[in-house]
């Protein structure tokens, strides 16, 4: 009888906690929804039908750092890469600052071409609730005016959560659905198979980023205009490529793999991405028939000089929001809009007042720190990365 008992209070409790989970799911979900509805009355979706025909790649490099940062932190002088940009017509930002800390804030705050501080009352400062900011990194403005005038989306699978797959898009490229996230990591760790999942996600990782590199270039044998868009998530870790493209056996399969220690496996990734990058744009520049507009940009800068449990410095708030940000634009009046720290927020405003005649305001340039456990608690931390700001 005792046993029964306790058995029922088991089954109790477990009843209870899967309705509770079924009933705040439904709640983020009627949140969601009613956001999204008020967004849609705010604002009809039209965009000047101009002569342009371009097709437009936006390629999130994830978490690769601006020049200053690889040259102060790194040692690294990437002269030769941007110098290879530069001359294929790129304009580079060189005083380019993420305005989030986050992949999911930066992006929803890009794409959609706003500051997401109101999600601050949203959600509220202590949420962490990321339901909202991954909507509207799917279903997001760029892609709505763009589509308004006939353009195709196809959306290149990054493995990671939202930028995974894309229900709005035309076409969804993958190699594998599989994703990863930060408890199926540390679930992996912890079981008796650690190495050979370890390895098959090493695998997928690395395929997944050598095919999106490689079929990026093949973009232009599909008819008609696109909106392409690659997250890839490279050079951020987990490091799957040295310099040469080769794999690291003795890396930790782990997406939050920063430190001092990983520094030398950021940097040989990312000069591996450098290769990839070169290759990729020859191909697209030289097979296109209309020249394309290519944004190359970071959706926030590297973290290995950031001490767990400590607050950040300047230095460390200076080496993670400071960005690569480079922008091809082959429409007139171009060089004249352009300027050198512009941010994430401000990409599409210039492209689509440059290359489709529109008339939108530019904002600000703003920086604003948050972390993982209270994410919409934004502090503005604008003047501490300036790049008049220089590093101790």
């Amino acid at each position: 009888r005792n046993f029964t008992n306790i058995l029922n209070v088991a089954d109790v409790v477990l009843v209870v906690f899967s309705i509770a989970s079924i009933g705040i799911y439904k709640l983020n979900t009627a949140r969601v929804e009613k956001y999204t509805a008020l967004i849609e009355q705010e604002e009809e979706y039209e965009l000047s039908d101009q002569a342009v025909a371009s097709d437009i790649y936006y390629i999130i490099l994830d978490g690769y750092a601006s020049s200053s940062t690889l040259r102060e932190v790194y040692g690294y002088d990437n002269s030769e890469f941007e110098d290879y940009l530069t001359e294929k017509g790129f304009y580079i930002a060189n005083e380019s600052t993420s305005n989030y800390p986050m992949s999911f804030l930066s992006m929803a705050s890009s794409l959609n071409m706003e500051y997401i501080n109101h999600l601050s009352d949203t959600l509220g400062l202590e949420s962490d609730d990321r339901t909202i900011p991954h909507q509207m990194i799917e279903n997001n403005r760029v892609i709505k005016l763009l589509k308004s005038i006939g353009y195709q989306y196809v959306h290149f699978s990054s493995g990671w959560g939202p930028t995974n797959y894309n229900q709005y898009a035309d076409l969804n490229i993958a190699i594998s659905r599989s994703s990863w996230n930060d408890f199926q990591t540390l679930l992996i760790q912890t079981t008796i198979a650690d190495a050979f999942i370890k390895k098959f996600f090493q695998d997928v990782g690395r395929n997944r980023v050598i095919n999106n590199f490689s079929s990026l270039a093949k973009m232009h044998e599909i008819e008609g205009k696109k909106f392409i868009f690659s997250h890839i998530v490279c050079p951020h870790p987990p490091y799957l490529f040295n310099r040469d493209g080769g794999s690291v056996p003795e890396a930790e399969f782990n997406m939050d793999e920063w430190g001092q220690a990983q520094k030398e496996y950021y940097l040989n990734q990312l000069i591996y991405v450098n290769k990839e990058v070169k290759g990729m744009i020859d191909e697209i520049l030289s097979n296109s028939e209309i020249p394309p507009i290519i944004i190359i940009q970071a959706d926030h800068g590297p973290r290995n000089t950031f001490i767990e449990g400590r607050y950040p410095t300047d230095d460390m708030f200076r080496e993670g929001m400071r960005i690569f940000n480079a922008l091809y634009i082959p429409c007139e009046g171009a060089s004249d809009l352009l300027y050198e720290s512009i941010t994430p927020v401000n990409t599409f405003r210039v492209i689509f007042n440059i290359c489709f005649n529109m008339d939108y305001e530019l904002l600000d340039d703003r920086s604003y720190n948050s972390f993982e456990v209270e994410p919409y608690r934004f502090k503005d931390i604008t003047e501490i990365v300036d790049y008049d700001q220089i590093s101790s």
